[in-house]
């Protein structure tokens, strides 16, 4: 992405099936465990390239404490969206003269910093693609500090802000990373690509393999192995390369049968068992 080679390089869903599909390590039992520290425990397993800054794109749900320790463990770095009501404290500015320093500053819930805090904020405006149209967003951004992620001690981050000032029912998006060295258009950017992907997970359920039930790391990387080449399949049977039989649906609100999703909801039907049975069934001698 930049000079510093670093690599955003993986991005997690935080629905009830990633708590079932990645149990990473060899012999750890999934149930009993959070899917922050099934994610964390990922990471240690996968052989990343060394030399890169590795950046996690989370969603909402797993962006946690346990999750931060153990990328923060590995050298590695975390980024994801907040909820509107997590809490962010600033670095003291002034500290007592005697008796015990202080570790934490003034604190305020993200969706009130701009109203409260507007000094602390550092602001910009940019054109940034929102709901297939390029419009323009106001970007504020901050370093703030994590409590209760590392003993003793704060865990730096970056919260951003991004405003679309002409999409009143858009709300805003509260990100926080923890790699300080990553830019704000870079993290800002790298999330809403993260959307992406979204299409390939409910795809990857759709056929069945939202079920995966991985217990190692070699299980998690089979599974995206398997994801990928489905996709693939679908893709060339959507373009005629490859021929299939497949029966039609011919739905009125949707004209066109050759593209890829349609390709799979044709082949879900086709090996769909059928309920009853049919009339010209032979019965058994």
């Amino acid at each position: 992405m930049s000079a510093r080679r670093t690599s955003i390089s993986s991005s997690m869903r935080g629905d009830k099936d990633a708590g079932q599909a990645c149990s990473c390590g060899a012999l750890l039992y999934v149930k009993g465990r959070s899917i922050p520290a099934l994610v964390g425990a990922l990471a240690a397993q996968l052989r990343l390239p060394a030399g890169i800054r590795h950046v996690w794109i989370v969603d909402r749900g797993i962006l946690a404490r346990p999750l931060l320790r153990a990328l923060a463990a590995l050298g590695q770095f975390a980024l994801g969206r907040v909820r509107a009501n997590q809490v962010v404290y600033f670095a003291p500015r002034r500290q007592p003269r005697k008796g015990r320093k202080k570790t934490y500053g003034q604190k305020c819930r993200v969706d009130q910093l701009v109203r409260r805090f507007p000094d602390r904020l550092r602001k910009q405006r940019r054109e940034l693609r929102v709901q297939g149209k390029e419009r323009a967003v106001e970007i504020y951004d901050a370093e703030v500090l994590l409590r209760s992620v590392h003993r003793g001690r704060a865990c730096e981050a970056r919260l951003i802000i991004v405003i679309v000032p002409g999409l009143k029912k858009l709300k805003p998006w509260y990100l926080v990373t923890t790699d300080l060295e990553l830019g704000v258009i870079e993290t800002v950017e790298a999330y809403a690509g993260r959307a992406e992907v979204e299409v390939n997970f409910d795809e990857a359920k759709e056929l069945g393999l939202g079920h995966y039930q991985g217990r190692s790391g070699s299980g998690v990387r089979r599974w995206a192995v398997l994801v990928c080449l489905s996709q693939a399949l679908l893709k060339l049977a959507a373009t005629g390369l490859i021929k299939l039989d497949l029966p039609r649906l011919n739905w009125s609100w949707y004209k066109r049968e050759e593209t890829v999703g349609q390709v799979r909801r044709r082949l879900i039907e086709h090996c769909r068992p059928r309920i009853s049975r049919t009339l010209n069934e032979t019965p058994a001698a």
